[in-house]
């Protein structure tokens, strides 16, 4: 009997994060966090769509902040907000 190991996923590129309201989102990842702007571009007709990339310096991997999709709200606000805290730094 022959088995097959498990595909095995070697790395993340790109990571779609639904968010409300892509300049405030922005302004969060790039000025409160230091990541780096890695693409900001409009598409379609009108350029009504907008694809947004942040990651953290030198990373590979990116953070892309798309606005809802039709009908798919961005799910509740604390849904959108990250909470950080280390040993020394209370959260």
């Amino acid at each position: 009997m022959t088995t097959t190991a498990p595909a095995v996923t070697a790395s993340l590129t790109t990571a779609m994060f639904t968010v409300a309201d892509q300049d405030a989102a922005l302004a969060f990842y790039t000025r409160r966090l230091g990541w780096e702007l890695r693409g900001d571009t409009r598409f379609g007709a009108d350029g009504e769509g907008r694809w947004v990339e942040v990651a953290p310096a030198g990373s590979v991997a990116r953070l892309a902040l798309n606005r809802p999709w039709a009908a798919h709200p961005a799910g509740p606000p604390s849904a959108s907000r990250w909470r950080t805290s280390s040993p020394s730094t209370p959260g």
